[in-house]
């Protein structure tokens, strides 16, 4: 069995640093951090930004809420009058089946009329 040497290079080689479009300093994020004061200026921020999206959302269903209501008013009107008006072609038409039909035509005017005081 033949023994193995693995080589490996370390990250702060200096020879490495040099290369073309390296950058020879590292910045480190994890030492910045934000405040007590920051973090509630940015989440009152942001419920601000939501409660406007939200605002502009309600707002624009409103305005497709206007048209519609006052077509469905504008319904019921209309079909109120429209059963007004079969009730009045029901009572109109039924002055003229009575007076057709064949009961009323055999019938008889009275000759002698008299009336109860």
């Amino acid at each position: 069995m033949a023994q193995t040497t693995t080589f490996m290079m370390s990250r702060n080689d200096t020879n490495l640093l040099w290369k073309r479009n390296h950058n020879i300093t590292r910045h480190s994020i994890g030492s910045k951090s934000f405040g007590p004061v920051a973090h509630t200026v940015i989440v009152i921020m942001l419920l601000s930004i939501m409660g406007l999206m939200y605002l502009a959302q309600i707002n624009k269903t409103n305005a497709f809420t206007y048209p519609i209501n006052e077509l469905e008013a504008k319904k019921t009107s209309l079909i109120s009058e429209q059963q007004q008006l079969k009730v009045e072609a029901a009572r109109l038409g039924s002055l003229d089946t009575v007076k057709n039909s064949t009961v009323a035509q055999n019938m008889v005017s009275p000759a002698d009329v008299k009336t109860i005081r």
